[in-house]
Parts: structure tokens; sequence; C-alpha cells
């Protein structure tokens, strides 16, 4: 593998996201830069940490101000109906597979759609609601409803559909809101966008610089996955990788929604 096998157009654009998915977009590039970074790349990541933080910022104040609805509630629910699918895959997976020959194909299911098991759940709202939705678009791409329905009964794939529409109108994803509210976090958003390319550029001018090839696939893979969910998602709710949002942000409609620390990366 070479250099030439990383396409440098597809990482010197701004990306195109709406303040959730930005915001886990910037703490996934914090937690993937290299030990061993350029002083370019460690510069470049704490402009984008600031940026980020701004953005984040605004997103809770927006909060505060809006006084919009708790959705503890609907992150509970949605917890609950994804442990429900969980479970009973992972109960369905642990018959004999001698006995039961579809038990081998409920622990490929398993693996295919819980590899780290149900630490999506312990996400941030909006990185929690992504992940559900990245969940629910690969049944549907990969056709694999029909196999959970027979191995789980429809209604437990029916109630986590359900319950992330429910979780997506109270942080304000699926629900629209107000113009003014939404051009408050342009600014912010583009600032960020400019950061992360900026990043980029610098990480794509270290791999010129030495034998970093590995290194910076890794360190540029966030970009490749966002990319990967934006177009699965289409011109669904939370925007396509073409197009803004223009509706409600992700996450940003509740102020007691957990929002940690961004990563420091290394040195950043």
């Amino acid at each position: 593998m070479t250099n030439e096998d990383i396409d440098f157009s597809l990482y010197i654009r701004p990306p195109v996201f709406n303040a959730g998915s930005g915001l886990a977009l910037s703490r996934s590039l914090l937690s993937a830069m290299p030990k061993d970074a350029s002083p370019g790349m460690r510069k470049a990541a704490r402009r984008m940490r600031s940026a980020a933080m701004t953005l984040q910022e605004q997103v809770l104040q927006r909060g505060r101000e809006g006084g919009v609805q708790d959705a503890r509630p609907a992150d509970q629910a949605m917890d609950a109906a994804v442990n429900a699918l969980h479970t009973r895959l992972a109960a369905y997976a642990a018959l004999p597979w001698g006995t039961y020959p579809e038990a081998e194909k409920a622990q490929r299911l398993l693996a295919r759609l819980f590899p780290q098991g149900l630490v999506l759940l312990r996400l941030p709202y909006q990185e929690e609601w992504a992940a559900v939705d990245g969940l629910l678009k690969t049944i549907d791409s990969e056709d694999l409803a029909k196999d959970l329905d027979r191995l789980c009964d429809e209604a437990f794939l029916e109630n986590v559909r359900a319950e992330h529409k429910r979780y997506g109108d109270a942080l304000g994803i699926t629900r629209a809101t107000g113009p003014t509210a939404d051009a408050a976090l342009a600014e912010p958003r583009r600032a960020l966008a400019r950061a992360m390319t900026s990043y980029a550029t610098q990480t794509l001018a270290w791999l010129e610089e030495g034998d970093h090839l590995a290194a910076v696939r890794a360190a540029l893979h966030p970009f490749d996955a966002f990319r990967a969910a934006s177009t699965r998602r289409g011109r669904g709710a939370s925007g396509s990788p073409e197009e803004p949002v223009t509706g409600g942000e992700p996450g940003e409609g509740d102020p007691a929604a957990p929002t940690p620390p961004l990563p420091e990366g290394d040195g950043a």
C-alpha cells in the first residue's frame, strides 16, 4: 500500500454536519490522533478542540434558553428497547448450535450489530441517537430485519424503531425548530468544519514526511466512517453529506444531556 492509495480530495473539503454529529466527529478525531503526531497536527488538533468546545457551549446555551423538554425519559426508553433486542438475540445465540441451527445465525447477527456489546448506550445523548440510527440503517441496508423478526419476534425491532423516533423528537433531531435558533449555531459549526479541514491537511502533510501511512489512515478513519454513515442516511433527519441541516440539531434540545469533556488528544 502506498501514499497514492489515499485520495486527498476526500479530506480537503470541509465536512458538512449538524452540531451533534460535528461534536461526535471531533471527539473521534481527537481520540484517534497518533501518539507521535507531527507538531502541525498537534497545533491543528488544539484549534479543532477549541472550535468544538465553542460549538458545544453554544449548544448548551441554546438548550438553557429554549425551555425544551427533558430528554432523560426518552433516553431511558431507548436504552431499554436496544437492551431488550440485544438480550433476546444473545439468548437465542446461547442455545446449543447442534440442536438449534439458527443459533449460529443469531450469533453472527449479534456480532454484526453489536460488535462492542451495549457500549453505545453509554454515549452522550446525540451520539447514542446517531449510533442507533446507524444500527437501524445497517439492518435495513443488509436486509436483516426478517432474520431478526424470526429469531427475536418482530415486536423487539419494532420497539427500537418507535423509541428511536421518540428519542429523536425529544432531542430536537426529528422535529423542526426555529430558524433563528439554528442560525446562532451556523458560524460555530462552520468554524469547526474549517478546523477539521486544517487538521486533515496537516495529517496529509505528515504522510509526506516519512513512513506514516498506517498512522495517517487510522487518524483519518473517523472522516471515512462519518462519510459512510452520512451516505447511508441519505437525506434523512441528520442531513446528507451534500446538504447542511437546517432543522433541529442532534442533542441540542436537552440542557441536561451529558457532555463529557472533549478528548485532549496526545499533546493536543
